[in-house]
């Protein structure tokens, strides 16, 4: 099956409601709850737009690492182009990585309805950092990351 943007998407309501962002001891940014959230809890739910250009022919790694790639389709397109990448709104790309041992929550992505949902794995309290695991196939793009200011022209 051929990733397509469907013509017409169901009506989801869109809520990180329940969430906040602030420094985080594991990497700059992340996602705090506001509330207790229960085991099973939807936390958030967000949309996912697809990229124009594919895995293959993409040069910047960091819309790679910060976007959600749909591996799983098979279909000639994604065989000889890639993968298509999608690009998260919300607060889906402060979500820090940790082990699996150390992971709260989980990232369920819809890529035929072009949505997301973080699910809490366990308990989560006030003020807690959620924290998810990217998937096996992480990797943060090596180098030093500049401003574009600092960059070399």
């Amino acid at each position: 099956m051929t990733d397509k943007i469907p013509e017409s998407l169901p009506d989801i309501k869109y809520d990180n409601t329940k969430v906040y962002i602030q420094f985080s001891d594991v990497h700059g940014r992340g996602v705090f709850a506001k509330n207790p959230i229960e085991l099973h809890e939807v936390i958030e739910t967000f949309p996912i737009t697809p990229c124009l250009f594919r895995t293959n022919y993409q040069g910047d790694p960091t819309v790679i690492h910060y976007g959600f790639v749909n591996d799983a389709c098979s279909c000639e397109e994604c065989k000889r182009h890639g993968p298509l990448i999608y690009l998260s709104s919300g607060y889906a790309n402060m979500y820090n990585h940790q082990d699996p041992e150390s992971i709260n929550a989980r990232f369920e992505i819809n890529y035929k309805e072009l949505y997301g949902k973080v699910i809490a794995n366990k308990v989560i309290k006030i003020d807690e950092e959620i924290l998810v695991d990217y998937g096996p196939h992480y990797s943060f793009p090596k180098g030093k990351i500049t401003n574009h200011e600092d960059s070399p022209r």
